[in-house]
């Protein structure tokens, strides 16, 4: 026993698997065009992430140079672009150094970018516990005279430089 529909004669399965042939094939054309759509946002955020990168390097590059005031707006316009592009704000005293300052001091060059290696010796519950951290971790562990555990750091401490003094805490008597 079949429905007929009054108008259309076709009946209810047949009409089923009509419109289930039109979606299949809505479906095979929208799949390649949301693809394509992904892909282009994907590929425009990495292009802009890319230009961001550039424009950053121009703007320290024009903050290396010595300042003077030919070059002052130049050095504004790349404050400007750090502060735009960086998450946190620059504070206004650091702006008004990096227009006047002829190096960047604050930022360490690569070169000079050793920090300092130091081991801490801690002690361990027990000696089957040093041995499997100097056993699978050697590059982190090391075994003190004590008997302890020595944890590598690294003390960036020294390679901070401030060139800046920041407003003096009141004193209190």
């Amino acid at each position: 026993m079949t429905l007929k529909s009054s108008g259309a004669g076709l009946s209810l399965p047949d009409r089923l698997e009509t419109w289930k042939q039109i979606t299949q094939i809505g479906s095979s054309v929208a799949i390649p065009v949301i693809l394509a759509l992904i892909g282009y946002f994907v590929q425009s955020s990495v292009t802009e992430a890319g230009l961001k990168k550039d424009y950053v390097q121009m703007a320290l590059g024009v903050l290396k140079e010595q300042p003077s005031k030919e070059n002052e707006e130049l050095r504004q316009w790349a404050i400007a672009v750090l502060d735009k592009s960086s998450p946190v704000p620059i504070p206004a005293s650091l702006k008004s150094h990096l227009i006047k300052s002829s190096r960047l001091e604050f930022f360490p060059g690569f070169e000079n970018f050793k920090p300092e290696e130091r081991i801490e010796c801690r002690p361990v519950p027990n000696s089957e516990v040093l041995d499997w951290l100097i056993a699978n971790e050697p590059s982190r562990y090391s075994r003190c005279p004590n008997g302890e555990v020595g944890v590598k750091t690294l003390d960036y401490g020294k390679l901070i430089k401030r060139p800046y003094a920041p407003a003096s805490a009141p004193t209190q008597r």
